[in-house]
């Protein structure tokens, strides 16, 4: 397997403040080139939502602006990106993740499976499963959880049966 080159971005997302995370985050890739760039769970919204109508309010789609930035952050630094966000599906909300490859712009979103605490109140369960993303120009298989996943093994077992060589986590551990 070659070399890869992976950066861990970890910040202070401040709480519903989207435009200034996207911009500080945006700030942050002037530097080194990653092959992977992996940022924080809830990056652009922050973390500490206390009801469903918060969530609300911040959610996107996996087509809205938020997800299209970290699209042309990928395509920019032709690096997979993987990113935390707060998504909307119909009347579901969920603390979620995406994948996305450079090159071909494949997009692949993760939705937190283990609810913490009283994300319960917030959020809807994950509904996709753990899989892996497969790139082939990087030789790399990746598997991603998010935050309080790694608590349970079954996650990162499941995603090494299914052939993981890399597992991510984005989290938002706070204080």
């Amino acid at each position: 397997m070659p070399s890869l080159t992976l950066a861990v971005v970890q910040f202070t997302p401040k709480f519903n403040r989207k435009e200034e995370n996207i911009a500080r985050i945006n700030d942050l890739f002037h530097g080194p080139a990653a092959d992977i760039i992996v940022l924080p769970e809830l990056c652009t919204t922050g973390y500490f939502f206390l009801s469903r109508s918060e969530v609300a309010q911040a959610a996107e789609t996996a087509t809205d602006r938020t997800c299209n930035f970290f699209r042309d952050l990928a395509r920019r630094q032709n690096a997979i990106v993987i990113a935390g966000f707060a998504e909307c599906e119909g009347d579901k909300l969920y603390n979620s993740c995406i994948i996305i490859r450079p090159y071909t712009g494949e997009t692949h979103i993760y939705r937190k499976t283990h609810l913490f605490y009283k994300e319960q109140y917030c959020f809807d369960p994950g509904n996709t499963g753990f899989f892996v993303v497969e790139d082939t120009d990087r030789n790399v298989r990746i598997g991603t959880m998010i935050c309080y996943d790694w608590r349970f093994p079954e996650s990162a077992r499941v995603l090494t049966l299914l052939g993981a060589d890399l597992i991510v986590c984005p989290s938002n551990l706070i204080t």
